[in-house]
Parts: structure tokens; sequence; C-alpha cells
């Protein structure tokens, strides 16, 4: 699974389409009620420390496969709150501690004017795709958001049907508070499952 933190800016825009298809948002009204995922055996996940942004750089790279990292990336996602980075991001690690994954459990203070807990930058390197561990993450990033917040969203792009599909699968629903919103996901119907009017 690829990465999904797509915004970098905190911006509002309509969906932008790019090597990734459209840009999209998703949102989980609530924490409760939220789904138990363990990380399969000789798996499971950390904090990370401020010094591993470029291994942080290296597991995005690795898992994208629609465009280029850059460097400056975790700068921009993270930088705003450095102190923040080793309470809401993580590492998923094998066995013998080796990083296979990266998820954060951040936060936006002007998502539709108000805050929210983010799910962001979720990736997985491909090697250890389709093992549970993404949903996994995931799992484990929503129970910490709802240690800060009542309420989460991410942003996420058309082309990434398996993150989609999995996001639905946790409780997310999309975010048609967006110009062209509507149209993106009603394209995405039958790609997804999800049964939008």
């Amino acid at each position: 699974m690829a990465h999904d933190g797509m915004e970098r800016s905190g911006g509002q825009s309509a969906p932008r389409q790019g090597p990734a298809g459209d840009s999209l948002y998703m949102i989980r009204p609530t924490l409760d009620d939220l789904p138990v995922a363990p990380f399969p055996e000789g798996y499971g996940i950390r904090a990370m420390r401020l010094d591993e942004a470029g291994l942080w750089t290296d597991i995005q790279r690795d898992a994208e496969p629609f465009f280029e990292v850059q460097s400056e990336w975790f700068g921009q996602a993270f930088g705003g709150d450095p102190d923040a980075v080793p309470q809401r991001c993580y590492l998923i690690v094998n066995a013998r501690g080796v990083a296979v994954g990266t998820v954060s459990a951040w936060y936006n203070n002007n998502y539709h004017g108000e805050t929210w807990g983010q799910v962001h930058w979720l990736a997985v390197r491909p090697a250890y795709q389709r093992r549970g561990l993404a949903r996994a993450a995931l799992a484990y990033c929503l129970a910490q958001l709802a240690r800060w917040h009542d309420r989460a969203y991410l942003g996420t792009h058309s082309e990434r049907i398996g993150a989609i599909r999995l996001y639905l699968e946790m409780g997310f629903r999309p975010d048609l508070d967006h110009p062209g919103a509507r149209a993106a996901w009603l394209a995405l119907r039958d790609k997804v499952g999800y049964p939008f009017q």
C-alpha cells in the first residue's frame, strides 16, 4: 500500500488530477466503535524518532508507485510541530526491528475550519504488503487518534483502490464537502463497492 498523505499544505481545493488520479478526502465522524486489527505474528509498531526522517522517506519512496517522493516532504508534513512526532508518528517493524512501514496519527487545526485528527502518510514496503500490516497500522493509528480527537479524516487518490476499500472497511466515508468530490466519488462507485448515490 502506498502512502495517502497527498495534502501537504492542509488545503481543501478541488480534486487535483495527477499520476495517482483525483485527490480525495474521507472522514470518520466519530472515533467510537473502532475496529480491532492486531498485527500479524512477528510484526509490531513503535514510536518514530525525529532523527528517522530519512528512514521515513525511504519507506515512502519504496511504497509509492505513482510519483517521486521528495526529501523535504517529511519536514513539510511534520515540521510545524516536531515535538509531536514521537507521540504521533510510528514505524511498523518486523521481528528483527526493521522498519517496513509507517503511519501517523496527525492533526489539522483547519479542516473545514475545525480541528480534526488526521491519518497521515500510511505506507508499507511492497515486499511486506498483503499481510494485514496496513489494516493493523490503521487500527492502531485510529486508537491513538482517539486519545486526542473525536473524529478523523484522511487524504487519498482515486487510483489507490485498495487503500480506499480498506478505509471504507475501517469506517471512513467520502467527504463530499469539496468542489468536484461528488463526481469523483461517483466514478469510483463500482470499483470500490461503495453504494454511493
